[in-house]
């Protein structure tokens, strides 16, 4: 066990953001993760989100169902780990908020930030052609402006310290554009080049960078990416297929309706079948604790996609690699 590190968590009120701040609680590290709205999430809701994450799903009759939940080992103590999560308020588009936010999770991690994990962020999806510049801008706004906010608000505390690392929260879809989540993909490569000069910048001062691309995990992403189009219930989960399928935005009328209607579909139905974000969540506890990092980029998620992936991405021409995306996300299903 390495000495008790001071960690800064952004999106820490579900996903992977949550997951990963419980696994360093159990580790006995010292976490304040962010949200915009903490005072929306009491204990019993964010307990709820976690069993959910990691619950057991399988298609029965055409439905889809949940036949139970297995908590990982390191959160075996699920009530204990969330009553020492601390939750502030932080918007990462409001100049503002993020300084007060800083400010506060400061105050309760002793005036030192060790580690952040850059990690809040949404997706969007519709045609290139199609989606609206408001719509482009809130996607640009949360995964590249977002994290630019809050890492500058860290980094004079990093650079006095003489040491720190930051990790930003990637995705696969920086390897390889996503059908019809081509603004969520250009973003995630946006911020991995921000963060590959970052690295550089920051060497001298002790800082170490790194992203980590996690593949489709079984959290309630569906839901906020459908909600960044057509509002939907808080109430609405993966399970709720037809809910999530009619989020749609995409109308009939649109050229492009059938094949985004198949890549959503197929979205939708697959993710909770997809490991839990424990998966991701011991990576970040890896890259926390490790004295150096030994690489930039780390890949994390089922083995069945992002081997592929990014083997694939190397060497196959990248005419095939399209095709077998169009295969992939079904896009000429009838």
């Amino acid at each position: 066990m390495t000495q008790p590190l001071k960690i800064l968590i952004t999106g820490a009120s579900s996903g992977i953001g949550l997951t990963t701040a419980l696994h360093l609680i159990a580790r006995g590290h010292r976490v304040v993760g962010t949200s915009r709205h903490p005072e929306q999430f009491d204990r019993m809701e964010l307990r709820a989100k976690v069993m959910r994450d990691h619950g057991r799903y399988r298609y029965r009759e055409g439905r889809l169902e949940q036949t139970g939940s297995r908590l990982p080992r390191e959160l075996a103590d699920l009530d204990v780990l969330l009553e020492k999560l601390i939750l502030v308020r932080l918007d990462p588009n409001q100049e503002s908020s993020v300084c007060a936010g800083i400010g506060e999770a400061l105050s309760a991690l002793e005036g030192r930030i060790d580690i952040l994990i850059s990690n809040a962020g949404l997706g969007i999806f519709g045609p290139v052609e199609e989606v609206s510049a408001e719509l482009i801008q809130q996607q640009f706004e949360a995964n590249v402006f977002g994290h630019l906010r809050v890492v500058k608000q860290v980094l004079p505390v990093m650079r006095a310290q003489k040491q720190g690392k930051i990790i930003f929260t990637s995705s696969i879809g920086a390897m390889m554009a996503i059908p019809f989540q081509s603004h969520y993909s250009a973003s995630k490569i946006a911020l991995e080049r921000l963060a590959e000069g970052l690295s550089m910048e920051t060497a001298p001062f002790g800082i170490q960078v790194a992203v980590v691309e996690p593949g489709d995990l079984n959290t309630n992403y569906n839901r906020t990416t459908a909600k960044a189009i057509s509002p939907l219930p808080d109430s609405t989960t993966s399970l709720d297929l037809e809910s999530l399928h009619a989020s749609l935005q995409v109308p009939g009328s649109s050229p492009y309706y059938p094949r985004a209607r198949n890549a959503w579909r197929y979205i939708v139905a697959s993710l909770p079948l997809k490991p839990s974000p424990s998966v991701a969540a011991r990576c970040y506890v890896r890259l926390v604790e490790a004295k150096h990092l030994r690489a930039f980029r780390y890949r994390v998620g089922d083995p069945g996609q992002t081997i592929p992936a990014q083997w694939g991405r190397r060497l196959l021409p990248d005419k095939l690699v399209e095709w077998i995306y169009t295969l992939i996300y079904e896009l000429n299903r009838k």
